[in-house]
């Protein structure tokens, strides 16, 4: 009985009320609900929360992915079949592409998100090698779209194309992973999305016929993050001084930028970044990143990825948290000579630092000058967290660590109050 009378409490409450309680579980036992009362018969039918996940479809531990799958495109399938003419607010979506019937599903249910005027679409799909899917072009030229995030995890020599026209004019956040896209495509995508506010581009690989890699210049971006991304020149030879990426954003308030040294960035107009993140690597594999990597690099490829990395600092003049990776010091102070202080000085003072993270420490020399330079220079800052690499417990580790931390604890300060962590 109280069982019952909780169904019929619940069941009192305005189709709005249901509809966000429903909002919380899979469409699978949101259809479910349907076979409660003759109230909730009709109720998911106008569900304006709508999410769909494939394995809500498996049955037991052990199980085959292409009944899965069959059983979930014919799921969402009647679901669309069935709904009625109410708008949708938002679509989580995350499917497995096994081949060109799950594409063709795909693209049917990304016109009927267009058609119901959804406001927000999540798309994460997981694609096996050897397919290639050009997404809809009436979703990225879909005039109700608030966000989007589209995911396709490719395997293989899989490509993922965007459309050759875009416009997006309410969208404000867009979260790309795993598209192929020219450098000109991606200028349009941005110049068609005039209220971006936030913006992930990651994973994707970006193709190029001249000198300009990525081009992002947008006046109302608020957040950026730019993750391991792909370059490939079409017309020269892959070469690490070839590459560079043009970012404009004088709004920009958060940026991440993780990648690789041959990436070279001509940063502008980002003097109101408070927050920034750079993580730039040599190697796929973290644990390749140790000083004695940086230490053998060619002289020319030392200087050139040095004086990236001190642009980046300079750009970002004004920030107030940064978070660094190791590598990004010792490139930093390779080959720059001794008046790389100076030089820095000059284009950045910190005078807004208050916290700074540094990632995958070694406790080595170069990392001790560029703390003294960054302790003596920034007169706002209030913590220092640094992340020592796990590289086993042997006692001339432990020595060194412990040295480091001496040596920094005696270093002068522009800051009279600094807590320092060695994590």
């Amino acid at each position: 009985m109280e069982g019952e009378e909780e169904i019929d409490r619940i069941s009192r409450l305005p189709d709005y009320l249901i509809h966000e309680i429903l909002s919380f579980i899979d469409m699978k036992y949101a259809v479910q609900t349907s076979v409660l009362s003759k109230r909730w018969k009709n109720i998911w039918l106008s569900v304006p929360f709508i999410s769909l996940h494939w394995e809500s479809f498996r049955k037991g531990i052990v199980y085959d992915v292409g009944e899965t799958v069959d059983r979930f495109l014919a799921f969402v399938n009647k679901v669309f079949e069935f709904r009625d003419e109410s708008d949708i607010e938002m679509i989580k979506l995350v499917i497995v592409i096994l081949n060109d019937i799950s594409v063709q599903a795909l693209n049917r249910w990304i016109l009927a998100a267009v058609n119901y005027n959804v406001h927000h679409l999540d798309v994460k799909g997981i694609n096996v090698p050897n397919l290639a899917y050009e997404i809809p072009y009436e979703l990225f030229n879909c005039k109700s779209l608030k966000s989007l995030t589209f995911i396709l995890l490719a395997g293989g020599s899989s490509d993922i194309f965007l459309p050759k026209s875009m416009s997006l004019p309410q969208i404000k956040k867009l979260w790309l992973v795993g598209s192929t896209i020219s450098n000109l495509e991606l200028q349009m995508l941005f110049s068609s999305c005039p209220l971006m506010e936030m913006a992930i581009i990651q994973k994707c690989h970006v193709h190029t016929y001249n000198q300009i890699n990525i081009i992002i210049d947008s006046q109302r971006l608020d957040t950026l993050m730019v993750f391991d991304n792909r370059h490939m020149h079409l017309d020269s030879d892959d070469h690490f001084l070839a590459y560079t990426d043009k970012i404009s954003a004088p709004n920009l308030k958060h940026f991440v930028c993780s990648g690789f040294m041959t990436e070279g960035f001509s940063l502008q107009n980002l003097s109101s970044v408070v927050t920034a993140q750079f993580r730039m690597r040599l190697r796929e594999k973290q644990d390749d990143e140790t000083a004695e990597t940086y230490s053998e690099l060619p002289a020319e490829e030392k200087e050139v990825f040095a004086k990236r990395m001190m642009k980046f600092l300079g750009a970002v003049h004004n920030v107030r948290h940064l978070t660094l990776s190791s590598g990004f010091l010792e490139l930093n102070l390779a080959d720059l000579g001794d008046d790389w202080e100076a030089g820095l000085s000059l284009t950045c003072m910190f005078t807004h630092l208050k916290v700074v993270e540094i990632r995958e420490v070694e406790g080595c020399e170069n990392e001790v000058k560029f703390l003294r330079f960054l302790l003596k220079n920034s007169a706002a800052l209030e913590k220092v967290n640094l992340f020592f690499r796990s590289t086993g417990d042997s006692h001339d580790n432990v020595r060194q660590v412990r040295r480091f931390e001496r040596n920094l604890r005696v270093l002068s300060t522009a800051s009279s109050n600094i807590q320092m962590n060695f994590i």
